[in-house]
């Protein structure tokens, strides 16, 4: 991939990860920023930092649940599954991001009218879902 170019404004509370245990993917070093943009702000998930752990390690923490993003210098990018589901708590300032920045994203909507996520590529690549949690803010 190589080019990460997504930065913004949105930040999300309340924000987690649905997944049963940690999640790990990988990306380019270039795209640190553009990935602490998109976990951090737009998802609205906490950076974990902590001293002695290697800076080639992006790890974002939502409860005891954490996506660790292993900086490789050619990752294994899995663009066709949902590698990570994240629940945001205001699905409508995320769409509206997303589209003011031209990002390309896929609506899908389940069984009921409250399943709805997006569906897009993060800035290194990896499919990943924004999930409305209800009833968790504006629609």
């Amino acid at each position: 991939m190589g080019e990460c170019k997504q930065q913004g404004r949105y930040v999300g509370k309340l924000s987690r990860i649905q997944a049963v245990d940690h999640i790990h993917i990988e990306a380019t070093l270039e795209c640190a920023e553009e990935l602490r943009w998109f976990y951090g702000e737009l998802a609205g998930l906490e950076e974990v930092q902590e001293d002695g752990v290697e800076a080639t390690v992006l790890r974002f923490r939502s409860a005891q649940v954490e996506i660790h993003i292993h900086l490789v210098e050619e990752p294994e990018i899995e663009t066709v599954d949902e590698r990570v589901t994240v629940a945001v708590p205001s699905f409508a300032a995320v769409k509206q991001e997303l589209q003011e920045r031209r990002v390309p994203f896929q609506l899908i909507r389940g069984v009921t009218w409250t399943d709805q996520r997006l569906s897009l590529l993060d800035p290194a690549g990896n499919r990943v879902a924004l999930r409305r949690e209800w009833p968790f803010g504006p629609i």
